[in-house]
């Protein structure tokens, strides 16, 4: 029978060496690439080798042959269904329809990590950057006066060749158009602009609008964004006060006023967060009212007291209406001293006179100023003593009206 499985032919008598050697089992026209394989339940048989490129496959009477390789469209990969290798096009190939991006394949998208775009060995050091008009990403070119080597980008040209007067926290302005020079009075040490002036001419901060369009704006934009501390315009000068005008500890109400240690918290006057803001001062003002009056030092209340010197009841309203006048007719009211009505004014706190500071310094005008708040609490005081005059006249013509009266029934009375 060919192709079976059986013993050499040793002669009549094998010795245990021909018995057990490797060649003495073959098949019957054996040649090198066939294999064995069980034709039944008790035969072997020979499988000749089979032509290149072919695979061993089970025949459907359960009989190995060799067939032509197959090339499967898809490959389940440990699960069914949710691990599926599968060709996608020509060279491609994707999991689950997610195409396995390969060396000289398509542009990998941004998404997934690459550039979107194809690009080429620009022969030189360049820079990848997104260029957003073109929406892609291309190769910078570097540049006059810039050159890019290796990780190194170096810069050339319009190079400052020096930098005189520097020091700690100065700021530098050009001196040419090569040479930088550092500002004495100029400084800023992380915390403090500082902008000062030691000459004798005038030192000026000019922010200017040059624009020719209703659009064209310009702000000086100081904001208190963070809704703590303070934020506004502080300025001290030879006074032991430092005068303020912004925002208080987040507090939407402007102020203006004066502070010994540059703190928020003496207003003057507050402009209210509304539209239109309202305007208020501080009521501050002096003890008492103006009914009663020391000639000596001011002093002033409702009642009748003891002072330094001489206290007598004052008529606030022919106080006011006085220096009212005078302010309006005299040529020179605003120096103490030219007038008995204004330096009483002084003198109760309702009027000020605002003199040279100190000898020798230019005069910054001549002033005389009215305090907004004594004086609507003195306009108050005098509106009550008119009040008081009008309750007595109508109290004695009451009483003139009624002796009247008597006297006319007394008459008929009598007629």
């Amino acid at each position: 029978m060919a192709d079976e499985f059986k013993h050499l032919s040793a002669g009549t008598t094998l010795t245990q060496g021909e018995y057990e050697a490797v060649g003495g089992h073959v098949f019957a026209c054996q040649e090198t690439g066939d294999i064995v394989y069980a034709s039944s339940g008790s035969q072997l048989s020979r499988l000749g080798k089979g032509a290149a490129n072919t695979i061993l496959a089970m025949g459907g009477s359960c009989v190995p042959a060799w067939t032509a390789a197959p090339a499967p469209t898809t490959i389940e990969l440990g699960h069914a269904s949710d691990t599926t290798l599968a060709r996608s096009s020509s060279g491609d190939v994707s999991i689950e329809c997610n195409v396995i991006y390969r060396a000289g394949g398509t542009d990998v998208a941004l998404a997934d990590g690459g550039t979107g775009a194809s690009l080429s060995d620009p022969g030189a050091d360049r820079l990848l950057f997104w260029d957003d008009g073109s929406c892609a990403v291309a190769f910078l070119t570097a540049g006059s006066g810039l050159t890019i080597c290796g990780t190194t980008m170096t810069a050339s040209g319009g190079a400052v060749s020096a930098v005189s007067n520097g020091s700690d926290d100065r700021i530098a302005t050009f001196s040419s158009s090569t040479a930088l020079y550092g500002e004495t009075n100029l400084t800023f040490d992380n915390t403090t602009f500082s902008f000062s002036r030691s000459h004798s001419s005038a030192l000026e901060a000019i922010f200017a609008n040059t624009g020719t369009s209703s659009g064209d704006s310009m702000y000086v934009d100081i904001r208190n964004a963070g809704g703590g501390g303070e934020a506004g315009i502080v300025i001290n000068g030879e006074s032991t006060n430092y005068y303020y005008m912004g925002l208080s500890d987040g507090n939407p109400v402007m102020s203006i006023g004066a502070h010994s240690s540059r703190a928020f918290s003496n207003d003057t006057m507050r402009f209210s967060d509304a539209a239109p803001p309202v305007i208020t001062y501080n009521t501050t003002h002096p003890t008492g009212t103006f009914d009663y009056v020391c000639e000596s030092c001011g002093k002033h209340s409702h009642e009748k007291f003891e002072c330094c010197g001489k206290v007598e009841w004052h008529d606030d309203v022919l106080a006011m209406r006085e220096a009212a006048i005078a302010v309006n007719t005299m040529a020179n009211p605003y120096e103490p001293g030219q007038n008995v009505s204004i330096d009483q004014m002084v003198m109760l706190g309702i009027m000020e006179y605002d003199t040279p500071i100190k000898p020798g310094r230019p005069e910054r005008g001549a002033w005389l100023g009215l305090a907004p708040v004594a004086g609507t609490w003195f306009t108050w005081a005098g509106m009550y003593q008119n009040r008081e005059r009008m309750d007595n006249y109508h109290a004695e013509h009451e009483a003139q009206i009624a002796r009247l009266t008597a006297r006319v029934e007394e008459l008929e009375n009598h007629g």
